[in-house]
This record gives structure tokens, sequence and C-alpha cells, in this order.
């Protein structure tokens, strides 16, 4: 049976333009500073997805315990990997020219396979990468990754947009959740914070540039700044991405640092923004009385960036579902 998946989509990027997003997103963007790009051209990725597999047929989990225990010593399909709990086997799954390297992980009882994880990064595999994992998988499952592209459940999902020519100190994060983390420089720059338990959907932003080079890895061009939300326990078939509420919905980010409201005394004003300098915006926020907290929220919403709209960022996430779409038998509406 043929699966057509549709997804909406704008007119596409040309090669040439996708080559250059994804040397972005790699090593930076290359191109002369200008400024923030406008929302518009803000393209959402998946930074992460795992996926786990139940295989839905005794004639499936058979086939592919018999496929897995066959290949399982094959260390250029299956690679060396650390033992995830509660699986019984963990892998790696190496792809010539490809760095970054999935993750699969495995159980069974007896002679069947009980269930599958597969890890990975889409939006650095690319299309070129996804099929080569669609081409080892296939020895392992019946029509390889487009089997957990039907049958797999979402377990985490990271999803993040990058803006270049932008450093930390440019904007305010007007948070909706409660801050966890915040971490700065040595001279005082704010470098990256955390929003929420990582028992539960996070949302992360931080110097990704400053990111990069703490792990040796080379850098070229301007500071970018990732907002990256990660989500747990989803319940949602990867099928069914395209259906995905907004995660950006509510970010709101502001000018650093708005003018004082017109009838507040300097003093006031100028002592909230050495709170928030140091506690962050929504400890400085939650201790203001609450008539006051919503007079100092609305004060700052009415100084939002221009260049960041999360209703316009997310208007581009069907380009990340892409590379996702690969498989002998799944057909979808993809940008030119």
């Amino acid at each position: 049976m043929v699966t057509i998946i549709k997804i909406p989509v704008k007119k596409g990027l040309s090669n040439k333009t996708q080559t250059q997003a994804k040397t972005a997103l790699l090593h930076g963007d290359t191109s002369p500073p200008t400024g923030p790009k406008p929302a518009s051209e803000l393209i959402p990725f998946i930074d992460k997805i795992s996926v786990v597999v139940t295989p839905k047929t005794k004639e499936d989990q058979a086939d592919i315990h018999q496929a897995v225990a066959t290949m399982w010593n094959d260390k250029e399909l299956l690679g060396p990997a650390t033992w995830k709990k509660p699986y019984k086997r963990s892998y790696t799954v190496p792809l010539e020219g490809f760095d970054d390297e999935p993750r699969f992980d495995y159980s069974f009882h007896g002679p069947l396979a009980t269930k599958l994880r597969f890890e990975l990064n889409p939006g650095l595999l690319g299309k070129d990468g996804m099929n080569a994992l669609h081409a080892s998988l296939i020895v392992l499952m019946p029509d390889g990754w487009e089997y957990a592209l039907v049958n797999g459940n979402i377990s985490r999902l990271d999803v993040a947009v990058d803006l270049h020519a932008v450093r930390m100190d440019d904007f305010l994060y007007l948070p909706t959740q409660s801050t966890r983390k915040l971490a700065w420089t040595s001279d005082g720059h704010l470098e990256s914070f955390t929003l929420g338990t990582n028992k539960g959907h996070q949302t992360l932003v931080y110097n990704k540039k400053a990111e990069q080079k703490a792990k040796g890895k080379k850098w070229d061009g301007s500071t970018v700044v990732r907002i990256e939300k990660r989500m747990k326990n989803l319940n949602s078939k990867v099928l069914d991405l395209g259906k995905l509420e907004n995660p950006f919905k509510g970010t709101l980010l502001v000018q650093n640092f708005p003018p004082p409201i017109p009838d507040e005394n300097q003093w006031q004003w100028t002592l909230f923004q050495d709170c928030v300098r140091f506690r962050g915006l929504d400890k400085a926020l939650a201790l203001l009385p609450k008539d006051r907290k919503a007079k100092y929220r609305k004060h700052l919403k009415a100084h939002s960036l221009t260049w960041w709209d999360a209703e316009m960022v997310w208007a581009n996430w069907p380009q990340a579902l892409g590379p996702l779409m690969v498989g002998n038998h799944v057909f979808f509406k993809q940008f030119a």
C-alpha cells in the first residue's frame, strides 16, 4: 500500500541556498554581518529526535530480530555505543561521509524484537544522510527508515532556530516558564539560560558559537544565538509532525533594556534593570507586586523586537520535515 504524505510548503529554497543554510548550521553564518535576519527568513529545524518503534506484528517481530541478531556483530553496520537502560543492546549506525552517527537501542524477548529506539539529528544529516540511514536500516527492518516513520512514536523532539548576527546581550527573553539555570562568561556576559525542568518541556537559549568553541570545534563567522525547545513524551507519530503545535508560541524577545515607564521613578526602573541582570527577567518580575508585575510585562511587551515573530518563524516549519521523509513508498510534496 502506498502512503502519501503531503506537506504544505511555500515556494522552496534553491540548492545553493540549502547548501549555504547547512554550512551556516555546522560552522556559523559565514556571510558578512548585516544584522539579524527577519523572522520570515528564520528556518526552524529538528536538532534531535528520538523515535521508539514497537513492531506491529509477530511476523515483523521475528523478522526484525533475526535480521538484527545476524548483523549485531557487523561493526560496519552497527558500531559501539554506551548502553542505555532499559534496552538490552545499544549501537551507533555509522554513515560513510557523516560524522554525526544516529543511535540505535534494541530490546528483544526470546526470538522476537520488542522495541527499537532511534535517536538522530536530521538537521545535520540532511536528505543525503537520511537516505544513507534508510539504506542501512533496510537490512534490519521491512522498508527501513520508512517502518519507523509509519510505526514510530516520538519520545523526544528538540526543535531549534538560530539567530545569526545576534548576541545574548541584544535582547531580553520574556518568559512563560521559570528560569532554572543561568550561565555567564568570565567578563560578565550572559552566555546561556534554561527554562523548565529536564523532566518535561524545556527552553534553552544559548550562544552557539561559544558552545562549539568550548568543545574545540571550529567556528567561522558571526555569533549565533540558538533558541531550542526540548519536548518529551509527545505521544505523537512521526508522520504527525506536520501538525505539531508551534513550540515557539508565546516566545517574546524584547529590547535590552527598554526606556523607563513614563510614570515610573527612574531609580525604581534602574533597580529592576539591575535585578534582571543578576537574577534573570522571570525572577525579577516575580519579586514585584501583582499589579506592578502586570504593568512591567505590558511595558516590556510593547518593546518587542521587530525581527522576531514566532508565527512567521513557524510558517517555515515544513522545510524541516523534508529530510525525514525518505523511503521506498513514502511520497511527499517537497520544496523544489
